[in-house]
């Protein structure tokens, strides 16, 4: 009977122990999925770059020698470590080139800090992760893309609550858009050549300060890169006339045709007005048209632009099914909304500068998507 009475006076102890039990409990549970989640998210970003690393190095495999093949790998799979990870290898993964069965293989394993396991002197957990890919599996073709920019006056005004005159709201959609189409090169190895720009920009006429020829990106040459250098230093003023432009941009697209019947050919139209001179637009359309002929895949943008400006590049943008020879329903000075469902995916009516820079990094996305290839 004593014993029953302590029990009763030291109740509150009890409870207490019991609390703190269950809370001790509860803290290792936190703690077993805190570290869980740590590792499931590391061996998900480990696995994603050593997979990109391995169709990289696929795709350079039969074309680089072993050491570019190589430092291709591990190129690619530092651009796609997200989560930066503690490879145990001297910081990079295991690569082997096997030729004679023209398989590349590469392995990983990273270190991921513990937080419940330091209780029980564990300061870490090991992730792994493996891909094995035929050569040439995957391939990132050519790609040119020839910039026509509409300068004139207009753009140097500012559309109703934005917050950036367009020509400026221009200059980050177009580092946008090539941000977007590297990504998914990038993945297949570096960029290099297989990026190729040129800037046309017009007014009232073509504005030979801010038009680049055809030039690489990335690649070995004195003028790599100068087409984004040259957009960042575009300003506003003059009328509209798209055509001197558009013939530019179709001149150096033959150009890269003539040079490389593989390389995918892109042009991009954009515009926030109307052609002031009489004939312009039948001209324009014309341009176009041989440029299909070409084979090139042209994308529009229309930026707060009037309907006669919208309907000027929705008769020129491409078809999303590639059928630009049957473009019936696209004839005439106002194309209708028939038209406009066969080019939802090529022809942007971009209200704002939020408007034009989605549409541009969608475009981006489009060209940069398209230029990854299996290879059969």
């Amino acid at each position: 009977m004593t014993k029953f009475k302590d029990i009763q006076s030291h109740e509150n102890g009890n409870i207490s122990l019991l609390f703190a039990l269950k809370s001790l409990c509860a803290t290792i549970c936190v703690g077993v999925v805190i570290d869980y989640a740590n590792m499931t998210k590391a061996k998900q970003n480990l696995q994603n770059a050593v997979d990109a690393s391995a169709l990289s190095g696929a795709s350079v495999a039969e074309s680089l020698n072993s050491k570019d093949r190589l430092e291709t790998v591990y190129a690619t799979f530092s651009a796609n470590d997200a989560e930066e990870s503690k490879i145990i290898e001297n910081g990079y993964p295991s690569v082997s080139f096997d030729d004679a069965n023209a398989l590349v293989t590469v392995d990983a394993e990273a270190r991921v800090n513990s937080i419940f396991a330091n209780l029980f002197k564990k300061d870490h957990s090991l992730v792994h992760a493996k891909a094995v890919v035929e050569y040439s599996t995957y391939n990132a073709e050519s790609i040119a893309v020839a910039f026509v920019l509409d300068v004139s006056g207009s753009m140097g005004e500012r559309v109703s609550g934005d917050e950036k005159v367009k020509i400026e709201a221009l200059k980050e959609a177009t580092e946008v858009l090539f941000t977007s189409i590297e990504e998914p090169i990038a993945k297949n190895g570096p960029v290099g050549d297989r990026l190729r720009s040129s800037l046309s920009s017009y007014n009232v006429s073509l504005v030979p300060q801010w038009t680049t020829p055809m030039v690489s990106e990335y690649g070995n040459t004195k003028q790599k890169g100068k087409t984004k250098k040259t957009i960042k230093k575009l300003s506003a003023y003059g009328n509209t006339n798209s055509t001197a432009g558009l013939e530019d941009a179709l001149d150096k697209l033959k150009g890269e045709r003539a040079a490389g019947p593989t390389t995918q050919l892109y042009m991009l139209l954009m515009t926030d007005g109307v052609n002031t001179l009489p004939g312009a637009d039948e001209k324009s359309k014309t341009i176009c048209d041989r440029a299909k002929a070409l084979e090139v895949n042209i994308y529009t943008v229309a930026f707060d632009a009037p309907i006669e400006g919208k309907n000027l590049l929705l008769n020129c943008a491409s078809r999303d099914d590639g059928d630009d020879k049957n473009d019936s329903a696209c004839a005439g000075t106002n194309p209708g909304s028939d038209c406009k469902a066969l080019k939802e995916n090529h022809y942007f009516d971009a209200a704002n500068q939020d408007n034009l820079i989605k549409a541009f990094k969608e475009i981006g996305q489009n060209i940069g998507e398209k230029s990854v290839v299996i290879k059969s």
